[in-house]
């Protein structure tokens, strides 16, 4: 055993001898509590080595339990959020949250909330648990919020998952919601799902009003709405192969850009036909 994980045990010890006062003189004022929290604390701090893993939850775990005792909400917070880098069962990680999050609320401390739903929210949606993430997304994006970085997180994988799920409608109103706060990438995918809904009146209003759209971008949008018109698929493909070269083209847009070649292809196959 190395001398930390020594310097852990001695902090063991001293968290049970104030335990053991309790049991001889009844219970102590509320600060010894504290005290042994904060021995189980450092004890944890030590018990950092992967082999030691076991002893430092379970410390964690001990300190959370008398800081609670001794109403430390603050230090038993900062223990949970130890606690849920430790724990690799997501939803394991959402039950902790869950239970931070009623500390919180507990402690009028409503803001806090912000977060820990977009944590819990995250951890849905990289687990493909779409209905939860939505849930928990929609704390954040219907409240007051506080963190413009949190908020966005949100929406965009709340949009994400619409647009997976072919419900461009939604997607598109996520999307707009971020036009003001963002460059000019989501107002394209804004612009994108209107085009894919049909809705080009839409697509060339907020083409020309929302000034973070660059000139490439606005280029690029004028000539496939003229493509569409035309109904001539070659000049579409030919826009699309010309904005890849000097533009990034993501999933998201990259799925949209599909779903518009695709109701092309249909215009004209109708007119063939």
């Amino acid at each position: 055993m190395d001398n930390l994980a020594n310097k852990g045990e001695i902090y063991v010890k001293l968290a049970n001898k104030e335990l053991g006062r309790f049991t001889l003189f009844g219970l102590l004022p509320a600060i010894e509590y504290g005290d042994v929290a904060n021995n189980f604390s450092k004890a944890a701090n030590c018990f950092r080595s992967d082999k030691q893993r076991e002893k430092e939850i379970e410390n964690r775990k001990l300190a959370i339990f008398y800081y609670l005792k001794n109403t430390d909400t603050y230090d038993a917070l900062d223990e949970y959020n130890k606690l849920v880098e430790l724990t690799e069962d997501y939803e394991e990680k959402i039950q902790l949250y869950l239970t931070m999050l009623q500390l919180h609320y507990d402690d009028d401390n409503f803001d806090a909330g912000e977060k820990i739903n977009t944590n819990i929210g995250n951890l849905y949606f990289e687990n493909s648990s779409f209905d939860k993430a939505i849930e928990f997304y929609a704390k954040v994006i219907d409240g007051t919020y506080k963190s413009k970085k949190l908020y966005e997180n949100c929406v965009i994988n709340t949009a994400k998952i619409h647009l997976n799920n072919n419900n461009i409608s939604k997607a598109a109103d996520l999307y707009q919601l971020l036009t003001n706060s963002l460059s000019g990438s989501f107002t394209l995918k804004t612009i994108l799902c209107r085009l894919s809904l049909d809705d080009f009146i839409a697509a060339k209003c907020l083409l020309n009003i929302d000034s973070k759209i660059s000139v490439i971008e606005r280029d690029f949008v004028i000539k496939i709405i003229n493509a569409y018109d035309e109904y001539n698929l070659e000049a579409f493909m030919d826009q699309v192969n010309f904005y890849e070269k000097y533009s990034f083209i993501d999933d998201t847009i990259l799925k949209l850009l599909l779903i518009l070649k695709h109701k092309l292809e249909n215009n004209v196959n109708s007119i063939l036909l």
